[in-house]
């Protein structure tokens, strides 16, 4: 597939303006080469190199044994496949335990990898990691809500903040992410009323994934459907948009990625304790 000449890769500045300007961005989990080349035929705005491809790509139960050599390999054909995309590597478990670590690690993303931004996961405990990321130049972003790098301490692949205290942390480490100078933080399968009254608070960007509709804009896993393990289906695309893609890829094809319902219900309190936190009105549940 030949390159797109005219296709302007989006900048850090497009990216963090999107929270004023209302701009949905179209965010796209792509683990290769080929799926990069459809991701910027169909005009993608954001390729996220996600650590999920241990899952998809190697047959792993989870994302813990990804690793950095690993990740850049995916990243570098990730970079040739879509060349005008703004490509955004997630780094891998225990790759940002320490802040020099994260440091070499994620220069590798920039240096080795061509990517244009890294994204760690955690909020508030790995502030610190964050602001060092940010204060060397590394456009850094952020995942918190569920976070695979320690589902083990969530016993399982399971929905976060359904309880008024763990609501009450994820708000916490959203501002922290915000405080540490990220550009884009990420809600994962979070009630979909907590990510959109949190986003509502910041001034940064956020996307979801599992995480309702309230987000500025939405992550889509189409190719995460038909080869992963059931722990990744609450937020897969139905396969049948990643056949759609595969036989027509077009720009009119991302109108199709977001997520239009609220997957789960939860209870008013919960919620409603939240919303008299971040100041934020409480409506009803949907």
């Amino acid at each position: 597939m030949a390159d797109m000449p005219n296709r302007k890769k989006r900048t850090i500045t497009e990216i963090r303006e999107s929270k004023t300007t209302g701009e949905k961005m179209v965010y796209m989990s792509v683990p290769d080469y080929t799926s990069a080349q459809w991701g910027e035929m169909a005009g993608v705005d954001v390729a996220v190199v996600g650590d999920s491809l241990a899952m998809i790509s190697h047959g792993h139960a989870n994302t813990i044994p990804a690793t950095m050599d690993m990740m850049v390999m995916h990243s570098q054909a990730v970079r040739r496949g879509a060349p005008n995309t703004f490509v955004l590597g997630c780094m891998p478990y225990q790759s940002y335990n320490t802040v020099d670590c994260a440091l070499a690690n994620a220069t590798r993303f920039m240096q080795d990898a061509g990517s244009d931004a890294v994204k760690p996961q955690g909020g508030k405990s790995q502030a610190h990691i964050l602001r060092t990321l940010v204060d060397a130049g590394i456009p850094t972003a952020s995942h918190i809500g569920l976070t695979p790098h320690t589902v083990a301490m969530f016993g399982g692949f399971k929905i976060q903040g359904r309880t008024a205290v763990t609501a009450m942390k994820i708000l916490e480490d959203a501002f922290a992410i915000q405080d540490a100078g990220c550009f884009m933080l990420e809600f994962e399968a979070v009630p979909g009323r907590i990510a959109k009254l949190i986003s509502e608070q910041l001034e940064i960007p956020t996307i979801g994934i599992g995480a309702g509709v309230g987000t500025v804009s939405q992550t889509s896993v189409p190719f995460d459907q038909p080869y992963a393990a059931p722990t990744l289906s609450m937020h897969s695309a139905p396969s049948t948009q990643c056949e759609s893609l595969s036989q027509s890829p077009s720009p009119c094809w991302h109108l199709q990625v977001d997520v239009q319902k609220e997957p789960w219900p939860f209870a008013r309190p919960m919620w409603q304790s939240v919303g008299e936190v971040v100041g934020a009105p409480v409506g009803g549940v949907g």
